[in-house]
This record gives C-alpha cells, structure tokens and sequence, in this order.
C-alpha cells in the first residue's frame, strides 16, 4: 500500500507538464500520467487534460492533484528526454526516486542548442521558404534577415507575458513593413511572396494539425482550444498585415498583398533540398538532436516526393496529402522506436514542406473554399500521421507477439 500517495501524482504531473509544454498530444500525455502513477505504486488512478491543464487523482480518496501550463514551446530536445525518463520508469530500469531527479536535472538544464544558433536557424529556415516559394535573391535575404528579428523578438515578448494575439499582430505589421522597404528598392519583387516569405515560420500549422489529431484521438475540448489558439495567431497576423497596409497606402505606398492561392511543390533537386533544409533548421529552433534532424530531412523529401508523385497520377490534392503524412507517420514510428524518440518530434519538421501554415493563413484570407481546403488538408496531415503511426505499432505488437518456431 501506498504510504505517500501525494508524491507519484506530483511526478506524474510534473513529467505530464513537461511533456504537455514540449507539445505532446493529450492523449500521450494522460496515459504517461497514468502510467507513471502505476509505476510508482498508486493504482486506480484517473488522469485528464484539458487543454493546457492537467488532472490526476485516487478513486475513492482524496488524492487529487492539478497543475497548468502557461504555453506549449514545442521543445523537442526537452519532451525527448523527458519521454524517456517516463518509459524507464514505467520499465522498472530506474525507480521514482531516480525519476525525480532526472526531471529537474532536464527542467534546470540548458538547452541543446545556443540562442543564436536557433535565431540563425529561423532566419534560414524563412529563407529556405523563399526558396520553396520561389522568391529571388533580394526576398530570400531579406527573408533571411527579419525572420531572425522576428524570431527574437516572439521570444521576448512571450516571456514577458504578451498574447499571442498582439505578437503575431507586430510580426504581420513588421512583415508589410519589409515588403515597402524592399519594393522601394526592388520594385518588381512581389510583395506578396515577401510577406509570406518573413511570416511563414509564425504561421500555426503544427498548432492546427496537433488540434486536429486531439480531436481524431477523442480530446475535444483540448482539440477545441488549439484550434482557437491557431486562429487566433493567423487572425493576429492578418489584421497587422492589414493595418500595416493602411498605414502605407496613406504614407503614398500601395502594396498588394494577399496569400499564395498556388504553391509549385514539383520535386525539383531545389525544392527537395529546400524542404530538407526547412526540417532541419525548424528541427535546431525546437531543439532536436542532430538523428532526428536528419530523419526528419530525409521523411520530408520522402513526403513531398509521394506527394506530387500522388498528384501526377491524378491523385487529388487531399489524398495525395494523406499518402504522404501516412508514409512520414509510419517511417517516424519506426525510428522513433530506434532511437527512443518521440514520433511527434520527427514528424513535425517533416511535414512543414507539405504546407499547413499556408493553407490556413489561405483559408483565414480568403474564406470560403479555401477555409474548406484548410481544414481538410489539416485532417489528412493529422489523419494520415496517426494512421502511418498506428499501422506501425499494430504490426510491431504483432511481430512481438508471434508465436516462435521451436
């Protein structure tokens, strides 16, 4: 019997919290609850997530606890080594003694990679967009450059406290700021592709997609709040872009900027190397090790390959999308397993070049079909990572579990 039950909920909470922030699933993250209190010694236990709070308690006791989570920071490096801590302890390698320990060791640890290096990485990363988008020189600098600033400053302004809302609404005005600054100078760029090129990294398609998947996995009320959370940042960016284009059209500058209503995505070397590029540089911003960088540029050349492959044997576009998140799903199952690391930090950096952001900031514009072609694409995106995820541990558990051959 249980002497203490106080201290396996404080662990489970505290390893679910951390997870909770790195970006998992709720679904992940109330069965690691679980589990961890299982391990630990307390049984009959129930665990829930609602959006960014979490519950866990006895049945039949007074043993309740509940903590919250201020953002989710998709920090990869930090939910991998949490994940694993939870999957020793759930193993019996370690006990929760030990299991406490190596949690505030990764709570008070520095990160994996240095701030500057991940600033650099979202300032390639923007200008590997460019690329993809297929901006000239000029677009893909300047890409270069106030993604870094960007970068910088959403970093600042979060700690401090600042709503999603207002930081996305500043980025939408510095990026029309940067579309008149480079059209002065460069007057046949199109400021639309700038535009789009500097706020690509800000728009919220893992956010949508992660919303999307709870709602697949039966969380709706966390699926529900997610969601909101992306419209709510697209609708920042929007509004300041829309400001920001006031304000020029009264200073004299008239600028015509909209989302890309088509985005070539033909498996050139270029765009194959771009989209490789886009994974690892998103992969160094969350913190991924230098394995699961290379994975995740590999699956998402592999994505985008059967991806246009799917379109060019007139696959439509949804089914062609679903091919691909399934293949990527799949693979990153697997490697997961190898390498003790979260699916979910393989898969997000690999999906990126399929273009979830966009699609959403298309439907938040635009409205009407393209709202439609958003959600959908964000259901086949979802879908088809967690069939591809499921197909994987459904045949591992059946290979684990055949009978040998004496």
């Amino acid at each position: 019997m249980v002497q203490d039950a106080d201290r396996p909920i404080e662990l489970a909470l505290t390893a679910a919290g951390m997870m909770l922030e790195g970006g998992a699933s709720a679904a992940s993250v109330a069965g690691a609850m679980h589990d961890i209190a299982s391990a630990a010694g307390l049984g009959g236990v129930t665990a829930d997530v609602n959006d960014s709070v979490l519950t866990i308690g006895q049945q039949g006791t007074a043993h309740v606890g509940a903590t919250a989570i201020s953002s989710r920071t998709y920090d990869f490096g930090r939910l991998r080594d949490t994940t694993r801590v939870v999957n020793d302890l759930c193993a019996n390698r370690i006990d929760p003694t030990t299991a406490r320990r190596l949690l505030d060791t990764i709570g008070d640890a520095s990160t994996h990679h240095a701030m500057w290096l991940r600033l650099v990485a979202s300032g390639a990363a923007g200008a590997s967009w460019a690329v993809v988008f297929g901006a000239d020189s000029v677009v893909t600098v300047s890409a270069f450059v106030v993604n870094i600033v960007l970068a910088w400053a959403h970093s600042r302004l979060t700690r401090i406290g600042w709503p999603i809302f207002f930081t996305q609404l500043i980025a939408g005005i510095i990026a029309v700021a940067v579309a008149a600054t480079v059209a002065v100078f460069h007057p046949h760029a199109d400021a639309s592709l700038t535009v789009t090129s500097v706020i690509v990294l800000l728009l919220p398609g893992v956010a949508f997609i992660g919303g999307v998947k709870d709602a697949i996995s039966g969380w709706y009320l966390t699926a529900i709040a997610r969601l909101a959370e992306s419209i709510t940042a697209v609708l920042g960016l929007i509004i300041g872009i829309q400001l920001a284009l006031t304000a020029a059209a009264h200073a004299g500058i008239n600028l015509d900027v909209a989302p890309p209503k088509a985005i070539n995505l033909s498996p050139t070397p270029t765009t194959l190397i771009a989209s490789g590029a886009i994974a690892v540089f998103f992969g160094i911003v969350s913190r991924n090790s230098p394995k699961t960088l290379a994975a995740s540029a590999v699956l998402s050349a592999v994505g985008l390959t059967i991806y246009t492959g799917a379109l060019g044997i007139d696959v439509s576009g949804r089914w062609a999308t679903a091919a691909a998140a399934t293949t990527i799903g799949a693979l990153a199952a697997m490697i997961g397993t190898l390498d003790r690391t979260p699916t979910l930090a393989i898969t997000t950096p690999a999906m990126l070049p399929l273009l979830p952001g966009i699609a959403l900031y298309q439907g938040m514009f635009y409205g009407g079909t393209h709202l439609q072609n958003a959600i959908m694409l964000a259901l086949a995106l979802a879908g088809g990572v967690t069939a591809g995820e499921y197909i994987t541990t459904t045949l591992r558990s059946i290979r684990v579990n055949r009978p040998s051959r004496a």
